[in-house]
C-alpha cells in the first residue's frame, strides 16, 4: 500500500511538473468540463503526462511518427484528451487517435478507431503502422473483453441492477439530466 502512494505521490509530482513546464510555453493543461456556469459539457478535456519518454502513446512511449503535427517541434508535450459520452481523442505531438462508439441495436455495438497523422507523412518512411496503432488495438480488445462480460451478466436472469459506484460513474452521473443547451451568435 505504501509503494502505491508513494507511485502516485511521484506521479502527481511529475504531472505538477510537466504542466508546468507546458503552461511556460503557452502550452494550455487545465482540465475544463463545463461550458460555463451550470451548463455541463458532457465532455471532458485536459493535456496528460505520459509515462516514460512522454512523447506517445506508444509501446515505448516515443513518436510513432517523425513528422509532427503542424508546425509542433517539441516531442515531449504529453497527450491532450477530450472524452465525450461515446467518443475519445489523444492527441500527441505526432498523431492523433480518434475511437467513438455507435450503438447498432441492444445487442450490438459499433466501436471504430482512427489514427491521424501528418498529411505528408509517408508509412514506412515517417512512420511504422504497428507501432502507431498496436497500444489502441490492444486497448479496444480489452474493452471489448470487458464489455462481452459485463453484458453477459447484465442478460443474466439472476441480475439486478443496483446504483452505480459514486467514486467511479461520476461522469455517467453527469450525462444523466438531459440539459438544452442554447447557442446564440455572439
Amino acid at each position: 500500500m505504501k509503494r502505491a502512494a508513494r507511485r502516485s505521490t511521484h506521479t502527481t509530482k511529475l504531472n505538477a511538473d510537466a504542466q508546468q513546464d507546458w503552461e511556460s510555453e503557452g502550452w494550455l493543461c487545465a482540465a475544463v468540463e463545463e461550458l460555463g456556469g451550470d451548463v455541463a459539457a458532457h465532455f471532458r478535456t485536459e493535456r496528460l503526462i505520459i509515462a516514460g519518454h512522454g512523447e506517445s502513446q506508444t509501446m515505448d512511449t516515443k513518436v510513432a511518427c517523425q513528422k509532427l503535427l503542424g508546425n509542433l517541434s517539441r516531442r515531449n508535450l504529453g497527450a491532450t484528451h477530450m472524452w465525450t459520452h461515446n467518443s475519445w481523442t489523444h492527441v500527441m505531438s505526432d498523431h492523433e487517435m480518434i475511437s467513438y462508439i455507435v450503438p447498432l441495436t441492444p445487442e450490438t455495438t459499433l466501436v471504430r478507431t482512427k489514427w491521424l497523422v501528418h498529411a505528408d507523412a509517408v508509412e514506412g518512411v515517417d512512420y511504422d503502422l504497428t507501432k502507431l496503432t498496436e497500444v489502441w488495438i490492444a486497448t479496444n480488445a480489452q474493452n471489448a473483453s470487458l464489455v462481452a462480460i459485463n453484458h453477459r451478466g447484465a442478460r443474466d436472469p439472476g441480475y439486478i441492477p443496483g446504483p452505480d459506484s459514486p467514486s467511479t460513474e461520476n461522469y455517467v452521473d453527469q450525462c444523466r439530466p438531459v440539459r438544452r443547451l442554447v447557442c446564440r451568435p455572439v
